[in-house]
């Protein structure tokens, strides 16, 4: 092993967090992207092109299916590092890239609804909070009326859902990358 493989091992294990303002974009797994990840010294653990499917999971042998969209790099070459020297490989090299992006726009739902997390949109689909709440399984309070919508560089922006349904407030379009929290 080289050191630079040393060094890449010993940082994928000792892992860092990772604020917000310092992951790109770019850089966040989506459903859709081709990755291609790398296990030094051991080829059967690696693949060179791998899709993310529409649940932003993909099959890593000795691993399964591992949940990765909503991540960034260097957070999934240290989740996936950490899941193999765990009981598998001692110091492992990892190196996952993003080969292509795919063809989906991701939003983030938090709050009360029934599946927090990532939900999937193909590019130039419309999305608005209701859809975005619907894939995200519903709500999980009827009385939840408050939409909060975060958006990288913007000032957070407002609405109620029952003004929404009537019409009486605008659909809160949403775009890819958007965090909207439900209820709260």
């Amino acid at each position: 092993m080289t050191k630079f493989h040393i060094a890449l091992a010993a940082t994928c294990l000792i892992g860092s967090s990772i604020a917000p303002a310092e992951t790109n974009l770019r850089d966040v797994i989506k459903p859709g992207d081709v990755l291609s990840l790398t296990v030094f010294d051991e080829p059967d653990l690696s693949f060179t092109e791998q899709r993310v499917d529409q649940e932003g999971r993909v099959t890593i042998s000795l691993l399964g299916r591992v949940q990765l969209a909503g991540k960034s790099v260097q957070q999934a070459n240290m989740e996936i590092s950490t899941a193999l020297a765990k009981d598998y490989l001692v110091n492992p090299g990892v190196t996952l890239n993003i080969v292509t992006y795919g063809e989906y726009q991701t939003v983030t739902v938090q709050g009360r609804v029934s599946q927090p997390g990532t939900v999937s949109f193909q590019k130039g689909e419309w999305i608005d909070a209701l859809r975005a709440i619907e894939r995200a399984g519903g709500l999980t309070q009827p009385e939840a009326r408050t939409l909060t919508l975060r958006r990288d560089g913007a000032p957070e922006t407002r609405a109620d859902i029952v003004m929404i349904r009537t019409g009486k407030q605008s659909r809160m379009t949403l775009r890819d990358g958007d965090i909207l929290v439900v209820g709260e």
